[in-house]
């Protein structure tokens, strides 16, 4: 077929004839004969997983056109995959509807650093606050009997009361 027509509207049913396409019903009662059928599929990214991370996913879904056309949604995030959720990283085609198994595969894998260096920086805030507090209350100068598990739970209060915990 050199001329193809396009024929605006939507598709309701298939007809087949022998095994084999022979037309379509439009929504308007319209039906056009036809041996082949090109549609333009519509990507919607399903985001609900993290709603329950935080996620508002409404608000957060981006419309992606092409040439003024619509081919779908997806979550916004930074090239690391990071999302306006503390924690919440995505990848693969729930970014980018046009993304396929490899380019996924990579976003997956770059989300994945991104997140093992915020578990390593999370890591080492930990352990410079667990510091700061052994440095302000050495042992043996605390009059009520430090342990070290008082210590620790005051370690942990302060840290907390900083904000330097997750």
């Amino acid at each position: 077929m050199r001329d193809p027509r396009v024929i605006e509207g939507e598709v309701d049913a298939v007809r087949i004839e022998d095994d084999r396409l022979s037309g379509v019903c439009l929504r308007s009662g319209a039906v056009v004969a036809c041996q082949a059928l090109v549609v333009a599929p519509r990507f919607v990214a399903r985001a609900e997983v993290l709603e329950s991370l935080g996620f508002v996913v409404g608000a957060g879904l981006t419309e992606m056109a092409v040439d003024g056309h619509s081919i779908g949604t997806y979550v916004t995030a930074e090239p690391t995959g990071a999302t306006t959720v503390p924690g919440v990283w995505v990848a693969g085609n729930v970014v980018d509807p046009r993304a396929r198994v490899i380019s996924s595969a990579a976003a997956g894998l770059t989300a994945a650093g991104a997140i093992n260096a915020a578990l390593v920086a999370e890591d080492t805030r930990r352990a410079v606050a667990d510091r700061r507090v052994a440095q302000e209350n050495p042992r043996g100068t605390d009059r009520s009997g430090s342990s070290p598990r008082a210590d620790q739970d005051l370690a942990t209060r302060m840290r907390d009361a900083r904000g330097d915990g997750l």
